[in-house]
């Protein structure tokens, strides 16, 4: 049982990772394109 939390702690932490490596992304893509505009 113990092996089984470890496994559902660590998926639960995957994919909180992983969303927050998709808003990092986000905010990059953002920030990116702000800077486009602002050449303008």
């Amino acid at each position: 049982l113990l092996f089984i939390h470890a496994i559902t702690d660590l998926t639960n932490t995957y994919h909180i990772i992983s969303q927050l490596e998709s808003f990092v992304n986000q905010q990059e893509a953002l920030k990116n394109i702000l800077q486009e505009y602002a050449k303008v």
